[in-house]
């Protein structure tokens, strides 16, 4: 009996992508920041993901109030007139706290634009 010798395969293996996938209900801003840096950083254990999904919800917090605050203004008229400070300012500072205490979390560095 004689024995064939085995054929190579014809293209390499692909390098595996264990990179888990962002949540189906983050937005642009969540979904860009997830993928990122779950592939950069290699993100893919149980507490890791938590955290990075904490962030990447507060990212998109912050984008929604950004862009509520650039249509509206800096300055909005309250109820009896006055103009007053946009309370999403306010909320955009909070969102941006949770995003750098959660990549700090992550031992990540902080991006220029946060």
């Amino acid at each position: 009996m004689r024995l064939k010798p085995k054929k190579p395969s014809k293209a390499p293996a692909a390098p595996r992508d264990d990179t888990p996938a962002p949540p189906r209900d983050l937005g642009a801003t969540g979904k860009t920041l997830w993928l990122r840096l779950a592939k950069a950083y290699r993100i893919d254990d149980a507490n890791g993901v938590v955290i990075l999904d904490a962030a990447c919800r507060a990212a998109d917090y912050v984008a929604i109030c950004r862009s509520a605050v650039a249509r509206d203004g800096l300055m909005i008229r309250g109820r009896y007139g006055v103009q007053r400070a946009h309370p999403l300012l306010a909320e955009e500072a909070r969102a941006r706290t949770q995003l750098l205490s959660a990549l700090r979390q992550l031992q990540l560095p902080i991006p220029e634009e946060a």
